[in-house]
């Protein structure tokens, strides 16, 4: 019996230390962290402050260029024709045309984007000749493939190619933009703004605060300091001889062994599209029922179910870290690799997070007089008056600090009234950021041991005016000064 316990301290005694090194390593990687973001702040401020900006357009009218739009659809039928009817009715922008990507054993989003071609030439569906759904890449080399050869019936050549998703909400000044700013640029990306959800729907809503950071504050210094910038998947304007050039390469355009192609586009041309910019600007009119300028920008309704929400990210850590890791490598200058490492730290930093917060409750519990809530006591991770306990005070103010940046960007972009909001979305998405980890990982390892392919693994999609409930708005406020 005295063996049995001997053993039993033993395993105890190696749990303790196992658990107290590995929350003193959580501490250590979230200060380092929280640090490295910082920088990207200290940036920002620092272009504010010295005025240098990418967001600006030449002056004057351009005359109107052919523009392609293209849109990947896979089982996409009740949101389709929306998005459609909102892009061809409210564009202020006459010549372009809609590709429509869909594949051959989905009949209905066949009849969707047809029943709408029918009613505006402008549209013109894509049949994939393989069975879907492959991969988004796949639709979009598809689609890049009709375009040219429509070109060449209609002896006339795309200025631009724009990509788009069924269910975006797009900026009637969208086109207009990406027009004029194709004339100086190789690459343009506008922001992306998550529709506004009602205040109970914070798995949806966390995408607002989040992109509100990213596109205010993030991609711009991005843009700045490399000269690249990465795609968005949806907003992303390419110059025609940029796709053309990328496609000569070999395989097509688009890369079809990652999950996010435009983010692979826009470091695989970096030096054939040296020209890359992102756009903030504000429109001259606006497209709902407000008096002040509104941002010119690509809208939609993000996920607002747990499952769903995990599965996008997920998809999305798959594409930027582990993918972009296994294929880009760490190539470029060093502050292009700097950037490599913010976009894959989320491997490490996402678990040390939760190792931090769940070593954090426990020396709360274990600072409570023994028989509150369990009968003995508990012994600390970390003995009293070491140096970390620091570093964990430091971390919680790192932690205030990045709510505090997170309130004036959400407010910037939506108005004071989300501003209640921003903690428990905060929470929110660093729950789904872990679970899309966890299921990122899964999925990549699978990959790996299998040999087996990633599939397009999507999401379902809502419009705006069939997402039920409340009225979404679309009218947002500028973030940045300056006109289209």
């Amino acid at each position: 019996m005295t063996g049995i316990l001997l053993h039993l301290s033993d395993l105890v005694t190696v749990t303790l230390l196992i658990l107290s090194l590995l929350f003193s390593a959580g501490l250590i990687i979230i200060f380092l962290s929280s640090l490295e973001d910082c920088f990207i702040d200290l940036l920002w401020l620092s272009a504010q402050l010295t005025g240098v900006r990418q967001n600006s357009l030449e002056a004057g009218e351009a005359e109107e260029r052919p523009l392609a739009v293209l849109v990947p659809a896979w089982q996409e039928a009740e949101v389709l024709p929306q998005s459609l009817a909102h892009l061809l009715t409210t564009a202020r922008y006459q010549n372009f045309r809609v590709f429509v990507g869909v594949y051959p054993n989905d009949p209905a989003t066949q009849t969707a984007a047809r029943q709408v071609a029918q009613q505006d030439p402008r549209v013109i569906p894509i049949v994939n000749p393989r069975a879907g759904a492959t991969c988004k890449a796949d639709c979009l080399n598809a689609m890049l493939q009709g375009a040219l050869a429509w070109e060449k019936l209609q002896q006339t050549q795309f200025a631009g190619f724009i990509l788009q998703d069924a269910e975006d909400v797009a900026h009637p000044d969208a086109l207009a933009c990406f027009n004029r700013a194709l004339l100086h640029h190789d690459l343009v990306q506008l922001p992306v703004v998550p529709l506004i959800r009602r205040w109970t729907a914070c798995i949806g809503g966390h995408y607002m605060d989040e992109f509100a950071e990213m596109h205010g504050k993030e991609v711009p210094v991005r843009a700045l300091i490399t000269g690249i910038v990465p795609g968005s998947g949806v907003a992303t304007a390419y110059a025609r001889h940029v796709l053309l050039a990328a496609q000569e390469k070999g395989g097509g355009a688009f890369n079809t062994d990652t999950l996010t192609e435009d983010y692979d586009l826009s470091y695989r041309l970096a030096e054939l599209a040296p020209r890359q910019v992102f756009l903030r600007l504000s429109g001259s009119r606006c497209s709902a029922p407000t008096r002040r300028s509104d941002l010119i920008a690509t809208c939609e309704l993000f996920p607002h179910r747990l499952r769903n929400a995990v599965r996008q990210k997920a998809r999305w850590i798959v594409g930027i870290s582990f993918q972009g890791w296994a294929q880009l490598g760490w190539r470029g200058s060093l502050m292009t690799r700097y950037f490599y490492l913010r976009d894959r730290k989320i491997i490490l930093c996402g678990h040390a997070s939760l190792i931090s917060c769940f070593g954090l409750l426990y020396s709360l519990v274990q600072l409570l007089p023994p028989g509150s809530f369990i009968p003995f006591v508990l012994p600390p991770l970390l003995e009293k008056g070491n140096p970390l306990w620091q570093v964990a005070i430091i971390n919680i103010a790192f932690l205030l600090y990045r709510l505090l940046v997170r309130h004036i960007c959400a407010g910037f972009l939506y108005g004071w009234q989300q501003l209640p909001l921003v903690v428990p979305r905060y929470f929110v998405g660093a729950l789904v950021n872990y679970l899309a980890l966890c299921r990122a990982t899964r999925m990549f390892l699978l990959h790996k041991l299998t040999g087996k392919p990633i599939g397009w693994d999507k999401t379902s999609h809502d419009f705006p005016a069939v997402a039920g409930g409340r009225q979404t708005v679309i009218s947002i406020r500028p973030v940045f000064e300056g006109t289209a």
